[in-house]
């Protein structure tokens, strides 16, 4: 079974099914863990590393967090329109310590992106080839018919 796992609040921990549209998922920990509806929310691991689920809302959830990971869940706070300020929304002195805080504060906009998955074909033509190689397909059909055609297809 693939779920990971949300801390929030007093050591609380919820299970969610990450195959799922990352909004659909941060909506749905936002209603289970209880957030209020006035501030964003996102995830990151036990390190620190936000996952920025935000930022890929129509991508599914599990090509970014791996199964069974354990997430910290955190309220986003809008400081200026480029840059954002991350608050753990979990009261666990163990888990949030110095590093933990450190490397949330210190967290760029690109650092831990999820990379794309989408790869180049290698299979695309020439600017100048517009028909491909459908040309030489025909040639090669023409070259393997036979050159004598049945009487009733030469008309007589």
């Amino acid at each position: 079974m693939v779920y990971v796992t949300v801390r929030y609040g007093d050591c609380e921990e919820e299970i969610f099914n990450p195959f799922c549209r990352a909004r659909n998922l941060l909506r749905s920990i936002k209603q289970k863990c209880r957030c209020k509806n006035d501030f964003d929310i996102e995830l990151c691991d036990e390190s620190g590393n936000i996952k920025f689920l935000r930022d890929v809302p129509n991508r599914y959830a599990n090509e970014i967090l791996t199964e069974r990971e354990t997430l910290v869940l955190l309220r986003v706070d809008k400081t200026t329109e480029t840059s954002d300020t991350y608050v753990p929304l979990l009261n666990d002195d163990e888990s949030i310590n110095e590093e933990f805080t450190a490397r949330l504060a210190g967290r760029g906009m690109y650092d831990s992106r999820p990379g794309s998955r989408r790869v180049r074909s290698n299979t695309r033509r020439q600017k100048n080839d517009k028909n491909g190689d459908r040309d030489r397909s025909k040639e090669k059909l023409k070259s393997a018919r036979p050159e004598k055609r049945s009487k009733s297809r030469q008309g007589k």
